[in-house]
C-alpha cells in the first residue's frame, strides 16, 4: 500500500507555485559547468527558440503553441557536449530536441516511439511512452535522457534514439515498465518529482511534494534522501516535515551538485537556496534574506525583489565560481558568490548584469516571465526555460572580446567493426580543441547506408546520440552502437566540436556489415 500525503493536501501552495513556477534542470554533468564571467559585456541575450519558427529569434515573443517547434510552458532545459538542447515542454506533455543552430529536431512522448516531427496536440497518459507534465530533463554521459514525469510520479529513461527504457518511482528498485505508479513516501517512491541532476553514477531528484531530495544509483536503486528536519542521508519511510528548519524543505523544485561536492537545492516555498554536504547529507546553510552569507538559522526568507532575496526560486546551478538561481516570481536569473553574496541579475528587458531591485516580467528578448530550468554550456552560454514566455532563451555569459574561431582537428585512426548481432563498435584517437592542442568539448557522430563524402551527406545522415567528453589529444576512445541489422552496409562519420561549436573536418569509415 502506498503511503504519504495526497498532492491535493497542498493545493493552496501548488495552485500558486506549480501553476506559476516549474521544475528546473541544468547541465547535468560537472564537466559542463564553467565559471561565470561577469562584466559589462557579459549577460547579453543572444536569442530564443519556439513560437513555430526555426533558428534563434531576436524579436519579442513567443506564443504558446503545439507545433513541433513551439512550446507550451517549458519548465526545464539541458544541453549536451555536442550542443544538442533538450527541453521539457511541460503543458505539451513531451520532451523536445533542438540542435545548436536553433532548429527543432523532434520530440518524444504521446504514446510514440522515436523522435517525432509532427505538430498538433500531444496527449498525456500513464503508459510507458507517455508523459503527464514532464518538468525536468537531464542527459547522462551515454546519451540516455532522464525525464521527471511529474504528474505520473516517476522518473523515466529514454535512449538517445527516442525509445522508452524504463521508469523508477513505484516503490521497487530497478527500472520498471508498465502504467505509472501512484504517489508515495517510501525511499523508492515520488510525489511530484521535478528537478533532476546526474552526477557520476548518481541521479538526484527534487521530490517536491514529499519535501525532500532523493538520490538513486543509475541502475534504479534508491540511495537515500535528505530533508525532514535531520542531518544525514536517510532510508526510512514517512511523511517529511516541511518547515523553515535549515534541514527541511518546503516544495524543493531543483537540485544540483557542484564541483566542490556541495548539493544546492532551490527550496521554493521557503524562498531560499539551501546547501548540503553530498558525502554526509548534512545541512550546510541557506541564503535568501539579503545577509550575503550562508545561514544556519531556522527561518524562511521573505519573498522580496531586493538584491539578495528570492521569490519562489525554481532553478539552481552551481559552477566553480558562482551559484546561479532562477528567481522565478522575480522574473530574473541571479548570480551568487560561493560565499553567499549576491552579485547581480539579468532580465527585466535590458541586457547586462544589474544590481538594483526588480525585475518585471517581459517578453522582450532580454527579459523573462517566470523562468524555470537553467543550464550552462561549455561556451558559457546560459540556456533558460522561460516558462510563461513559452520559449527557451540563450544568453552569453562571457565578455564580447572572448572569441575562438579555430576548429578542433579531426580524429585519427577512425575504425568500425561488428561487435555483436546488432552492434557496431567505433574507435578513434582524440584530437584537440584548437587543432591538436587542448581538449575539445564533444562529438557529432552520424551513419548512413550510403557513402558519406561531403558535409551535405553528413548532415543528412542519421545521428548517433552521445554525450561523450573528449579526452586529451591522441587518447584512444570508443563507442558501442546498437540497433543495426545484418546485411546492409553502413558508413560512419564523426566531427569534433569545441566550446564555441566550431567543428572539425569530417573523418569517415565504411562500409561495415554485420554478418548474417
Amino acid at each position: 500500500m502506498l503511503r504519504g500525503r495526497t498532492p491535493l493536501a497542498a493545493a493552496c501552495i501548488l495552485c500558486i507555485a506549480l501553476a506559476q513556477s516549474c521544475s528546473s534542470d541544468y547541465s547535468d554533468d560537472q564537466s559542463f559547468v564553467w565559471g561565470v564571467l561577469q562584466s559589462q559585456s557579459g549577460g547579453l541575450p543572444e536569442g530564443w527558440v519556439g513560437d513555430g519558427m526555426n533558428g534563434w529569434q531576436q524579436d519579442p515573443g513567443a506564443y504558446q503553441g503545439t507545433y513541433f517547434n513551439s512550446f507550451s510552458s517549458p519548465c526545464d532545459v539541458c544541453i549536451t557536449n555536442n550542443g544538442i538542447v533538450y527541453a521539457a515542454d511541460t503543458q505539451n506533455h513531451r520532451v523536445c530536441r533542438w540542435d545548436a543552430s536553433g532548429i527543432a529536431n523532434g520530440w518524444i512522448g504521446g504514446g510514440q516511439s522515436g523522435w517525432q516531427q509532427t505538430s498538433g496536440t500531444v496527449p498525456s497518459g500513464t503508459d510507458v511512452t507517455y508523459f503527464y507534465e514532464p518538468s525536468g530533463v537531464s542527459v547522462d554521459s551515454q546519451g540516455s535522457i532522464y525525464v521527471a514525469d511529474k504528474r505520473n510520479n516517476r522518473v523515466c529513461r529514454w535512449t538517445g534514439s527516442g525509445s522508452f527504457d524504463g521508469w523508477i518511482g513505484g516503490g521497487e528498485p530497478g527500472w520498471q515498465w508498465g502504467q505509472a505508479p501512484g504517489y508515495g513516501d517510501s525511499p523508492a517512491h515520488f510525489s511530484w518529482p521535478v528537478g533532476i541532476w546526474i552526477q557520476g553514477s548518481f541521479l538526484y531528484v527534487a521530490d517536491s511534494n514529499n519535501h525532500r531530495v532523493t538520490r538513486w544509483d543509475l541502475d534504479g536503486t534508491p540511495n537515500g534522501w535528505i530533508g525532514g528536519g535531520t542531518d544525514g542521508w536517510r532510508s526510512d519511510w514517512g511523511t517529511t516535515n516541511y518547515s523553515p528548519d535549515p534541514r527541511c524543505f518546503y516544495f524543493p523544485m531543483d537540485v544540483c551538485v557542484a564541483p566542490s561536492g556541495y548539493i544546492y537545492v532551490a527550496d521554493m516555498a521557503n524562498n531560499r537556496i539551501s546547501r548540503w554536504d553530498d558525502s554526509t547529507g548534512d545541512s550546510c546553510g541557506w541564503i535568501g534574506n539579503g545577509a550575503g552569507a550562508w545561514l544556519l538559522t531556522g527561518e524562511s526568507a521573505s519573498p522580496y525583489s531586493m538584491l539578495g532575496y528570492f521569490n519562489m526560486p525554481t532553478g539552481v546551478l552551481a559552477t566553480g565560481e558562482a551559484v546561479l538561481v532562477s528567481d522565478s516570481d522575480n522574473n530574473r536569473i541571479c548570480s551568487i558568490t560561493l560565499a553567499g553574496a549576491s552579485t547581480g541579475w539579468i532580465g527585466g528587458g535590458s541586457p547586462g548584469w544589474k544590481k538594483y531591485d526588480g525585475a518585471n516580467g517581459t517578453s522582450e528578448m532580454s527579459g523573462f516571465s517566470t523562468p524555470g530550468g537553467i543550464c550552462l554550456s561549455r561556451s558559457q552560454r546560459l540556456y533558460v526555460a522561460d516558462k510563461n514566455n513559452h520559449r527557451v532563451s540563450r544568453w552569453s555569459m562571457v565578455p564580447l572580446s572572448v572569441t575562438d574561431t579555430v576548429p578542433p582537428g579531426p580524429v585519427t585512426n577512425f575504425s568500425a567493426a561488428p561487435g555483436g548481432s546488432s552492434q557496431i563498435d567505433l574507435g578513434w584517437n582524440a584530437s584537440g580543441d584548437d587543432g591538436m592542442t587542448g581538449q575539445a568539448s564533444g562529438y557529432i557522430i552520424r551513419y548512413s547506408t550510403s557513402a558519406i563524402t561531403s558535409d551535405y551527406d553528413f548532415f543528412a545522415a542519421t545521428d548517433c546520440p552521445n554525450n561523450m567528453h573528449p579526452n586529451s589529444p591522441g587518447s584512444p576512445e570508443n563507442l558501442a552502437l546498437d540497433g543495426f541489422m545484418s546485411g546492409p552496409q553502413y558508413w560512419f562519420a564523426i566531427k569534433v566540436v569545441d566550446e564555441f561549436f566550431n567543428m572539425s573536418m569530417m573523418a569517415v569509415v565504411g562500409p561495415v556489415t554485420i554478418p548474417s
